[in-house]
């Protein structure tokens, strides 16, 4: 099972109210600088700050929005994607990270 993890390192903060991601220096290689973000992904950084499978992400989601669970785990497939293909994430697989 995967786990997904935010990037030590990386910080999700806001400014003027625009959430922003921003990756250390030392990150250059591994991912963007700074990418904004909107408030869904900023959720999901939140989410999986202290890591979690998909599965867990999406039940926890479906519980706290009043919204069709289909639609609701497509959009956090898309966001998690975007955020792993970015370098921001981490995953895990049997505790090996990748």
């Amino acid at each position: 099972m995967t786990i997904y993890k935010t990037r030590t390192g990386v910080v999700l903060t806001e400014i003027c109210g625009e959430h922003l991601l921003v990756a250390a220096k030392a990150l250059l290689d591994t991912c963007p600088y700074v990418t904004q973000v909107n408030e869904s992904t900023a959720y999901v950084w939140n989410e999986l700050k202290g890591g979690r499978t998909m599965e867990e992400l999406v039940r926890k989601t479906v519980s706290e929005y009043e919204d069709d669970p289909k639609d609701i785990e497509d959009s956090l497939r898309g966001i998690v994607k975007e955020l792993h293909g970015l370098g921001y994430l981490v995953t895990e697989e049997n505790g090996t990270e990748e």
